[in-house]
């Protein structure tokens, strides 16, 4: 499939430098990728799935090409904001947190009470979400003057015998905290009966350890896990991707916030958001290619799994 944009400034510079963006976020994810004709591909076909569906969406949330990539932001639905997303995290915000990166915590927090039946997506509101996660991070803060943390809001999907429900959660890199403390508080601030691992926090040792976490909080991927009851109690089944009307679902609610609607932050350096909203792809490209060379080459990196 051939681009329609082939003489487009930014795309241009793009096809230019697709291999070394894709080996400069490979190195810290191996699944990552950076697809020009991928991400033309998959636009059509979400267009069609929603449409498919009857699900309509606001003219502003989606990239049609890279016309405008450096100056208008579009929803995180949009597949090239989620690539710029990606870049600029991996590029500009991993080498700020690479000081810290032993000793930091990951954290996942999944509340059984905030999943919603298909159909109801629409009524998770991913900001007063933020707010909840973000007031227990500053509790953290006033016990360890300094910490820091970044992290996203997500949802996924799970189906189990009674069916398909959306699962929103959050994962939140947290540093300069305790994690004692750290667990407590997220414990404290579950509402719902406790299904499967509600949080689970596991521990950063290292750089790569750390690029790969910070990758994962920014992977936009419509996660379908099955699960099976056994002994009346939910087990793990295997992971998926949503397709059909749960897909079309779930991109629907997405176009309706844009990517730094779903950041969790505190402690970061001043307009974190600003430059994250306003920064031109081409200084997020230079700055990923410089970035990835503090992870491990991808050849150590397989020798060591």
């Amino acid at each position: 499939m051939k681009s329609v944009l082939s003489n487009d400034k930014i795309y241009r510079a793009l096809f230019n430098q697709e291999y070394l963006i894709k080996e400069a976020l490979k190195r810290f994810f191996e699944n990552n990728t950076f697809s020009l004709t991928g991400i033309d591909e998959r636009r059509a076909n979400q267009k069609l799935l929603l449409a498919a569906h009857d699900h309509t969406t606001s003219s502003n949330a989606f990239h049609e090409n890279w016309t405008h990539v450096d100056s208008q932001r579009r929803s995180a639905a949009c597949f090239r904001e989620q690539a710029r997303s990606r870049i600029w995290a991996l590029g500009t915000v991993f080498p700020d947190l690479v000081d810290g990166a032993t000793g930091g915590l990951f954290v996942t927090f999944a509340d059984s009470s905030d999943q919603r039946k298909v159909g109801r997506l629409h009524k998770f509101n991913p900001i007063r979400y933020r707010r909840r996660i973000i007031k227990i991070l500053k509790a953290l803060a006033v016990e360890s003057p300094g910490a820091r943390a970044l992290g996203v809001v997500e949802v996924s999907a799970s189906t189990t015998d009674g069916g398909v429900v959306f699962e929103p959660h959050a994962h939140v890199l947290v540093f300069g905290a305790n994690g004692i403390s750290t667990r407590d508080k997220f414990s404290d601030l579950l509402r719902g009966r406790a299904t499967g691992r509600p949080l689970k926090i596991q521990s950063i040792d290292s750089v790569e350890v750390l690029g790969r976490r910070l990758s994962y909080c920014f992977k936009f991927a419509p996660e379908l896990r099955s699960t099976f009851l056994r002994d009346g109690a939910r087990s793990p089944g295997y992971d998926n991707l949503m397709s059909g009307p749960v897909l079309a679902e779930w991109y629907r609610w997405l176009a309706a916030y844009r990517a730094s609607d779903l950041l969790i932050h505190m402690g970061q350096r001043p307009q974190f958001i600003a430059e994250m909203n306003s920064r031109e792809m081409q200084p997020l490209i230079d700055s990923l290619l410089r970035s990835s060379l503090m992870m491990p080459s991808r050849d150590v990196q397989q020798g060591s799994s």
